[in-house]
């Protein structure tokens, strides 16, 4: 696991592989950030001993069977890291300049799942018209760049 300076570090690396015309490079990096951010969530999403019933299963329902706050303490660890939204932004730009569109359009998806900000929606939104783009889909495309155009008017918007 990287601390959180050595993965902005490599973010950082990987925007300026792109930025030279090196994306593959890259996607190596980004593609590492985002599973290793993917994997400590589905670590940690594994139900702790503490949260078992008496009877030493797992409960059948989040929150049955688990004491005061597990629940809670449950869906935190699940969540993925706070950068895992900017990694897959990242990925799916460099994926673009890779020209693998499939996997820009599916990483961008997942972006937009994980946007936590409409700045952050408008682009995943144009990510996807790229990428949509680039593999023919003219209308789709132009539905995605709509997308984007009102999100983007939105943050204009005092």
């Amino acid at each position: 696991m990287w601390t959180p300076e050595q993965r902005d570090a490599l973010r950082v690396l990987a925007h300026v592989y792109v930025r030279e015309g090196l994306p593959e490079r890259a996607v190596v990096i980004l593609e590492a950030l985002r599973d290793e951010g993917s994997a400590s969530a589905a670590v940690r999403s594994r139900v702790p001993s503490h949260a078992r019933s008496s009877d030493g299963k797992p409960p059948t329902a989040l929150g049955s069977g688990t004491e005061p706050g597990a629940r809670e303490s449950a869906i935190a660890a699940a969540a993925p890291r706070a950068d895992h939204a900017q990694v897959l932004g990242a990925l799916a730009y460099a994926y673009l300049g890779a020209g693998r569109f499939d996997a820009a359009l599916t990483t961008a998806d997942a972006y937009l799942a994980l946007a936590p900000a409409p700045a952050d929606a408008a682009s995943a939104w144009l990510l996807r018209s790229r990428a949509a783009w680039a593999l023919g889909s003219s209308d789709e495309a132009l539905h995605c760049f709509e997308r984007y155009e009102q999100l983007a008017a939105m943050e204009d918007e005092p």
